[in-house]
């Protein structure tokens, strides 16, 4: 949550910067070539010329495109292979400027201001396509795929006022359960049976689940379950608080951050874990290796399960482009959403395809964290590219941490989230 506040202070500095952008200069004129000029008749006939022979036709050129990619070092190589390959069958020579996700607000705005001329396509997260979307410099997706072929939380995180501005193309940021099986073997599907498990360990004054407390994204994930994503909901509000405090009464006793419940976790010392593909790294980094199981997050006394949002990739296309252009790009966003490009995604990058029908755990590869994550893939909510849920999330961080710690009301704080969604309803 601290990289989405950061880079939508970034992206409003970038944007109160567009709005000074100076005028493209004008293209350069042709000059029409001047007229070969006619030979006057001969009294004497002139020899036939001898026929030139026509040369036969040479290939036309790939047409070129640029894309600025905001991707994590260690998944570039991956990426620009990934991608020249499907560049490689769409007949066209891809160019790929890799950018930073802090600066891509900035770099458009500079762009902008200094007559660069912007790249034909963006790739990144639905965070990058808000940004840009914001500062109109993507337009509507040109694929021909149909949305009811994309996963739930594709179609969420890239669509706005009934338009999609950009082809989802893989998803991650899973929330899963991990247990480090060294010390629990413990196999919990509920709320109730976690708790169980994980009580001792609080019993002896050490933690027995680690989370992000007071985070939103967390958070989110007891909301899928109890049906209050939009936060306007006392009691579907009042049911994800009291699920939250029962969590955190096994949780550390002295209250941490969600980094110093990784760390504790990391040494081994808390069983339970809830946890997305980005700590994985970090994780199985450990030596020696830490015993992992990975589990989809479990189900609350109803059965319902908690579920938490997913991250998404896609391609934008640059507002202007020449209509060829745009038709072209169109059918290079389409083959990367083909069943053969998709189904790498998992292996080259350890996420999931955006098609639903390929993010099921009979489609992936052996990889234990991303079938748990698959299989509740197609419950999990995106995020919109509007204002209001980011605006939500920012204030619901700024609530939590006085409720859990007890210095707030339960039926206060209920009163005080929905407030403030009230106040974040009509942000951009």
């Amino acid at each position: 949550m601290a990289r989405l506040t950061s880079r939508l202070a970034v992206g409003v500095l970038a944007l109160l910067l567009l709005a000074c952008a100076a005028p493209r200069p004008a293209a350069t004129p042709t000059l029409a070539p001047s007229a070969t000029p006619t030979l006057a008749p001969s009294a004497t006939p002139l020899p036939r010329a001898t026929p030139t022979p026509v040369p036969s036709a040479t290939p036309a050129p790939r047409r070129q495109f640029t894309i600025w990619a905001v991707v994590p070092e260690s998944r570039q190589a991956a990426f620009g292979g990934w991608m020249r390959d499907a560049a490689h069958l769409a007949d066209i020579e891809l160019s790929i400027v890799m950018r930073s996700a802090d600066g891509l607000a900035t770099d458009v705005a500079a762009a902008r201001l200094t007559s660069i001329a912007l790249p034909d396509a963006f790739y990144g997260d639905q965070d990058d396509l808000a940004l840009l979307l914001a500062a109109g410099v993507i337009d509507r997706s040109a694929d021909s795929i149909d949305d009811a072929r994309l996963l739930p939380a594709a179609r969420e995180a890239t669509a706005r006022d009934g338009v999609r501005w950009g082809t989802p193309l893989a998803a991650h940021g899973a929330l899963v359960l991990l247990t480090n099986r060294a010390l629990s073997d413990a196999a919990p599907t509920t709320v109730a049976d976690l708790i169980a498990a994980a009580a001792p360990f609080r019993d002896r004054d050490q933690a027995g689940l680690v989370a992000g407390w007071a985070e939103a994204r967390w958070f989110t994930a007891l909301l899928a379950a109890t049906g209050g994503a939009a936060l306007d909901d006392p009691a579907a509000l009042g049911r994800a608080l009291d699920l939250l405090a029962a969590l955190r009464a096994v949780g550390p006793a002295t209250p941490m951050t969600y980094v110093q419940g990784l760390e504790l976790f990391r040494a081994g010392d808390a069983p339970f874990a809830f946890d997305g593909d980005w700590a994985l790294d970090t994780l199985r980094a450990v030596d020696p290796p830490l015993d992992l199981a990975y589990a989809p997050l479990p189900d609350d006394a109803a059965g319902r399960p908690l579920v938490g949002v997913l991250t998404i990739q896609a391609l934008m296309l640059r507002a202007g482009l020449p209509p060829d252009d745009r038709t072209t790009l169109g059918r290079f966003a389409t083959l990367l959403l083909s069943e053969p490009l998709q189904r790498r995604i998992a292996g080259d990058f350890g996420m999931l395809p955006a098609l639903a029908g390929l993010a099921t755990p009979d489609a992936l590869p052996d990889d234990a964290a991303l079938r748990a994550a698959a299989r509740t893939a197609a419950l999990a909510p995106g995020i919109p590219p509007d204002g209001a849920v980011r605006c939500r999330w920012e204030l619901v961080e700024q609530a939590l941490p006085a409720f859990l710690l007890e210095q707030v009301s339960r039926d206060d704080t209920i009163t005080r989230v929905i407030e403030d969604a009230r106040r974040c309803a009509n942000a951009r």
